[in-house]
């Protein structure tokens, strides 16, 4: 199992949009993309966000990355955040990053390899 985790600053005015996004994305993870996806509002700043998903090899995760629910959550990002990260297998990355990544492999930056 490969289990993704974000956080994501939304940009003043731009937290409800961001939210639709986001709830769209996980129903549609849940639903079609072969994993599992839960939101959060930190309690201590409400217009941070987290997120944390599953996917069940990583073959599914680059899979998912390459989607257009993936590209349009995004797409979404970056208009409406002000800061994104995603931490996956030990690694850190931008939204976008993990989504130009899938397109070659989910690969180390620095070892060439895969992520765990």
């Amino acid at each position: 199992m490969v289990v993704i985790t974000g956080r994501i600053e939304a940009s003043p005015g731009g937290r409800r949009e961001l939210c639709q996004a986001l709830l769209k994305w996980a129903e549609d993870t849940r639903r079609v993309g072969g994993g599992e996806a839960h939101l959060a509002e930190d309690l201590e700043c409400a217009h941070v966000l987290w997120l944390i998903a599953s996917f069940p090899t990583q073959e599914a995760l680059e899979h998912h990355a390459r989607t257009a629910t993936f590209g349009r959550l995004v797409g979404a990002i970056e208009l409406l955040a002000m800061s994104d990260l995603l931490g996956a297998g030990g690694h850190q990355f931008r939204f976008r990053e993990l989504r130009q990544l899938a397109a070659t492999g989910l690969r180390s930056r620095d070892h060439g390899e895969n992520i765990p």
